[in-house]
């Protein structure tokens, strides 16, 4: 016998946080927690043409990687990515 399907998820309402008006320590630790729960599977080259895979997409230089934080890909280094956000505080990834 087969089994029944499973329900449809009920959708949840998420309010958008307004980035703007949060203290830099609660910023800090959105971005934090964006960049702890990214998924980058590859980096290609670094410096100005370098090319990097996370969550699924391709980001270059200067692309936004998180449009609510302002999250910018600023750099990537040997073994290191470095992000600004909207108020060019930097954040550092390892990888």
């Amino acid at each position: 016998a087969l089994a029944a399907p499973a329900p449809e998820p009920t959708p949840v309402a998420v309010q958008p946080v307004n980035v703007a008006a949060l203290s830099d320590q609660e910023r800090s630790a959105l971005v934090y927690a964006f960049l702890n729960t990214a998924r980058l599977t590859g980096v290609r080259g670094t410096g100005t043409s370098a090319r990097v895979l996370m969550n699924e997409r391709v980001f270059r230089l200067n692309d936004i990687v998180d449009t609510a934080l302002g999250l910018r890909l600023s750099g990537v280094q040997p073994n290191l990515m470095v992000f600004t956000d909207a108020q060019g505080k930097t954040y550092e990834k390892p990888y």
